[in-house]
């Protein structure tokens, strides 16, 4: 989650840098449906069984929603687990994982991963150790808001605010202790990374985030972000990435067994919203 302090701006003015904010084309403008008000700050979005999981991160109810593909809710589920910043969800080998991982201001020493069953009763913990080391807000690659199951493996991979740099870390699922392993692939982006998704029917991965808001100003004062993709091959290694036509704070993101892809975004200049792309 990003949160950003916004000082008044006049109607006229807001108008003004929104013109100024270009578009990107793309060959099927995505549809777009607003998701319940219950998840104004949907951090997560993870395709299962032709619906969608998601959840809000820091600051709010520890509890996971099921949609339908219209952005209905079907369940909404209270856990007894703390909900310090969750930041992603993923199911996998009939678990639903939750990443208790945000860090955007480096003070955490150690991150929560925890294991849910079918009926979402908490069946294991992961307790995710960082190295030592001094960390300045919005400054530092210890961050992570996306987690994605892939090639049989459960990863972590880093928002990467300091370098650029993502880093895919795999997680033993068995072990409740561990520090952060080593990293297994690294890319280069020019984004930050906010959502991941393996591709069902191939060996990809999706990346997505938007451009730093450093580098984006007086777009993301207005509200509006610039959204990009990326995807990796077997070996982690970039195969494309483009800009999406979405502009608003998209921190979820899962393609479905159909290859359509999910993007959920946060409230912002206009309400959350749950978006379907056809064609990426």
């Amino acid at each position: 989650m990003l949160r950003l302090s916004q000082p008044p701006l006049s109607a006229a003015l807001l108008l003004l840098l929104s013109s100024c904010v270009p578009t990107p084309a793309a060959e099927t403008a995505p549809t777009e449906q607003l998701l319940p008000v219950v998840l104004n700050e949907s951090s997560a979005l993870s395709c299962a069984d032709d619906t969608l999981w998601s959840l809000n991160d820091s600051g709010n109810k520890a509890e996971v929603f099921q949609l339908s593909v219209t952005g209905q809710l079907l369940r909404q589920q209270k856990l007894r687990l703390p909900n310090v910043d969750w930041e992603a969800l993923e199911w996998a080998e009939g678990q639903l994982w939750l990443a208790d991982t945000g860090n955007n201001d480096g003070q955490r020493a150690e991150l929560q991963l925890y294991g849910l069953s079918w009926q979402l009763t908490p069946e294991k913990t992961i307790r995710l150790r960082l190295p030592d080391e001094e960390r300045q807000i919005y400054h530092h690659d210890l961050d992570f808001e996306a987690m994605v199951f892939w090639q049989q493996q459960l990863w972590l991979v880093s928002k990467s605010w300091k370098s650029g740099i993502a880093r895919l870390y795999p997680l033993d699922r068995a072990k409740a202790v561990q520090p952060l392993p080593a990293a297994r692939y690294e890319v280069q982006l020019p984004f930050l990374v906010t959502a991941a998704s393996a591709v069902p029917g191939s060996d990809h991965l999706l990346l997505v985030g938007y451009v730093p808001p450093q580098q984006r100003f007086w777009q993301t004062i207005v509200g509006k972000f610039e959204v990009w993709m990326a995807l990796l091959d077997a070996e982690g290694k970039l195969i494309k990435q483009q800009q999406l036509p979405v502009d608003t704070q998209v921190e979820g993101a899962c393609v479905d067994p159909a290859g359509q892809l999910w993007l959920s975004s946060e409230v912002g200049y206009k309400p959350a919203s749950l978006y379907r792309l056809l064609h990426w």
